[in-house]
């Protein structure tokens, strides 16, 4: 079902039987398929006899490639729940803590939200919340890829993915949003830029949604360490929109730490250092 997303928001159940009549009979099939509708990793459509997967039936296929592909063998508990995604902890095949992170796209109160977000084409306008889900679990793979290939440190190291799952390195701490007070706020700002800054000069990626909410702050041997995550909204600096999304992600970090602990920062000049101007 999956591979017929872009097709199909639902499939036909005589679709369905061609496709495995080589394996059981037609009766066996529509029994299968009546019980994966009764564990709700399928749903069946009001008026036709046609079927579409559920997130809930996205996740077990996902886990399933995971697993077959030695990148994770345990999920753990839930550790963060967002507007377009649900983070749970687990353990790769090496016994790394990672953290699992399942895109769920409009499931929530994000529908209106979603149709603004840069990393939509407006051929998908009209497709799936699942489409889109996949789509953003797969960008979010394919930059950490390009980032840690190119040793950008500050960004989260990646295990791996599968259609709208990304496996990364699990970073104990808290979001830059829940922290009232640092050790040394500039010290933590100037990392933040130096990442905005490598990931801009080295790689050619602006983030373009880059704010307080998507800043973790952790601790390693009594040093605060900043890291910047979620990366599906990233846009080349060979965008027409990149000098505009760079600055904007500049100033929101700026506005925070002006506010939170009264740096005197310029954006402007923080800009111009980015750039090497």
């Amino acid at each position: 079902m999956v591979r017929n997303i872009k097709n199909f928001e639902y499939i036909p159940v005589e679709y369905v039987v061609k496709k495995f009549e080589h394996l059981y009979t037609q009766k066996e099939i529509i029994a299968r398929l009546k019980k994966l509708a009764q564990l709700k990793i399928i749903a069946k459509h009001p008026s036709m006899e046609a079927y579409r997967i559920t997130f809930l039936g996205l996740d077990c296929l996902a886990l399933k490639i995971l697993v077959t592909q030695n990148i994770i063998k345990a999920i753990g508990d839930i550790i963060g729940i967002g507007k377009e995604s649900e983070v749970y902890q687990g353990l790769s095949e090496n016994n790394d803590v990672v953290a699992i992170k399942f895109y769920k796209i409009g499931k929530r109160s994000f529908k209106n939200v979603a149709k603004y977000r840069g990393y939509y084409s407006d051929n998908l306008a009209e497709s799936s919340w699942l489409r889109r889900s996949i789509l953003a679990g797969r960008r979010e793979k394919e930059v950490l890829t390009l980032l840690n290939n190119n040793n950008i440190s500050g960004v989260p190291k990646i295990y791996g993915g599968a259609l709208h799952c990304v496996v990364m390195e699990f970073i104990e701490g808290i979001r830059l949003n829940e922290v009232s007070e640092l050790q040394d706020p500039s010290n933590i700002f100037n990392q933040i830029i130096e990442i905005v800054k490598c990931a801009y000069k080295d790689v050619g990626i602006i983030h373009g949604d880059l704010s307080e909410y998507n800043i973790m702050i952790t601790r390693r041997d009594d040093e605060e360490l900043a890291y910047i995550i979620d990366w599906p909204q990233y846009v080349s600096s060979a965008s027409p929109l990149a000098q505009q999304l760079l600055k904007r992600d500049i100033l929101n970090i700026v506005k925070f730490f002006r506010k939170r602990f009264r740096l005197n920062i310029d954006a402007e000049e923080v800009y111009k250092h980015i750039i090497g101007a």
